[in-house]
Order: structure tokens, then sequence, then C-alpha cells
């Protein structure tokens, strides 16, 4: 993968950086390849195996100066890396799939995200049941993950904005370094249902980040077609609620007058996407947000939009 990253911000390195221009964000810029290797190894009485190691590099041809903003490498130690992104052993038969390791993985709310230059990656386990026609019952934990795009891990022995190595979920969360100091290295258990068949795919995720916040996301899709045109019309429920210490520190803050740790909010969004047999397609959406605290510091965590 090769890519040409470039952020103006009107705000050059070197300068005053006014957190009035763009939070005083600097320009960024540069040109970065990503390299991956991976061995998967044949199925043998439904198991089966998978190493990979991915590395990104910019050939030393990047000013380090303007990379603060590029979410390639580290921010704060900019320079060419590597990491073993997936390595595990992986079960599958019968509908059932069992997993343990590192993996590349997408859910709606912790995904890899790879639309960016290095996808992320998780270390975890999981089992997944198909047995039953049109119905899927998963339940799993995510211990850490790598990820600079969408990490907000910092380690004070390295750098801030670390994210080129695995880092527990709860520190690679956006919440406060204190909240994340609270939640003690904790995971995310997570739990999910799906109904799927030609005409109806519902949804319904959970995510629970122990003394963080808990995540709730429901989504149920009508797919249909009338003559020559096909549609899909969808509507979605996502909903971010404190729990544990960090919900016990809300109150404290709430208490004193201030809600900047609250984590308690929502995302209503519909679409309808539709296509006609002469190759015209079309896709809208609409999102709105409620009144709650917290979007800072859940948006975009994990990879999860």
């Amino acid at each position: 993968r090769l890519g040409w990253v470039q952020y103006d911000y009107d705000n050059p390195p070197g300068t005053s950086n006014d957190p009035s221009i763009n939070k005083g964000h600097t320009d960024s810029k540069g040109f970065y390849t990503v390299a991956k290797l991976a061995i998967t190894t044949p199925t043998w009485y439904g198991f089966s195996g998978k190493i990979m190691g991915a590395g990104t590099t910019d050939f030393g041809l990047n000013d380090p100066a303007y990379e603060s903003r590029n979410f390639v490498f580290n921010a704060a130690d900019p320079k060419s890396y590597g990491i073993v992104q997936e390595a595990y052993i992986k079960y599958q038969q019968n509908g059932n799939t069992a997993l343990v390791g590192r993996q590349e993985l997408t859910t709606p709310m912790v995904d890899a995200d790879d639309w960016y230059m290095f996808a992320n990656s998780f270390e975890l386990a999981y089992y997944a049941n198909t047995m039953l026609e049109n119905n899927l019952f998963a339940f799993g934990y995510f211990y850490k993950m790598a990820g600079v795009w969408d990490s907000g891990a910092y380690d004070p022995q390295v750098a801030p904005l670390g994210g080129t190595k695995f880092y527990s979920m709860s520190q690679a969360s956006f919440a406060s370094q204190e909240d994340k100091d609270n939640a003690d290295d904790a995971g995310i258990i997570t739990g999910t249902y799906q109904y799927n068949d030609d005409t109806n795919n519902l949804q319904v995720w959970n995510y629970y980040a122990s003394d963080l916040y808990n995540t709730l996301f429901l989504q149920y899709d009508f797919k249909s077609k009338v003559g020559g045109f096909s549609y899909d019309l969808g509507a979605q429920f996502i909903n971010w609620k404190e729990i544990g210490k960090l919900a016990d520190n809300a109150e404290l803050d709430r208490a004193g007058g201030s809600a900047g740790r609250t984590i308690d909010a929502s995302l209503y969004s519909v679409r309808f996407d539709g296509s006609f047999n002469n190759g015209i397609n079309f896709a809208t959406g609409a999102a709105k947000y409620s009144d709650g605290d917290g979007f800072v510091s859940v948006l975009g965590a994990w990879g999860g939009y």
C-alpha cells in the first residue's frame, strides 16, 4: 500500500501553534508505504492458523517536523516500525467458530478500520455459533489493540500517541488518563446476535468496557426489489453509558458542577440506498446526536464509528 497524506491547518510547524487555529494542530504531510506478509496453514480437522507481519516506512524521505498529525508513525517519535499484526489459532466446523490470538477484525464498534494507511489489530478470543439457520450468536473478549489512527494510548515510557504497539483496550480508549488508570488495563466483553435472510438483517451488539462505559449498537436493514430497482432501508441506534469507576467519578464531577468526564449519549441514524439495473445507484443518510455528554471520549475509539 502506497499513500501520500497531507493536512493543511494554516499552522506550519515552528510557529506559535495558536490553539485558536484548528486546536493548535500543525500542518502535516508525508509519503508512506505499508507492507504485509502472511502465512496461513491448511485446515486440519477444523483447525487452522495464521501469522502476519506488517510494517510501514517512509524510506527516510519525510520531514519529521511535518508528521505530528499524519497518524502513520508515532507522532512523538516518527520513524519506521513493524509489528506482528495477526497471529491466531482458529477452529471452524459444523457452524462453530472459535479464535484466539491477534486478528484484524471488523465489528461495528471495535473495528480494524482499514480505510487509512495501517489497520487496527486486536488481541482477543471469541466464539460464534451459526448452527441455527439465518441466526448468529457470538461472544468474545477484546484484551489489547494496536493502531495509531484509532488508539488513544499513552505510554509514558515511550511517547504519547503510541498505537505502534499493543495496549490494553482501556488504555487505548479516549477516556481521561485517570479513568484509564482506574480501569486497570481492563478489556471489553462483547456479545452479539444477528438475524439475516434475503430481506431482513437485524444486528444487536453490546460492548462492556469494565469501569469505563458500555456501548449498545442496534441496526435493522430491510432489503427489497421493485422491478429493476433494488433498495436498502436501514435504521441504527448507538448508546454510550458510563459504568463502574468512571460512573462514580462522573457523579463526583457533577456534584462539583462539572460534567467533563460524563459519558451518557446516543446517536440515531437512518439510510436509504438504491440501485437501478442501468448501473445508476445512490446512497443517502441522516444522523442526529442526542444532547448527552461524552462524544469526544467515544467517537472513533477502538476504530468504531
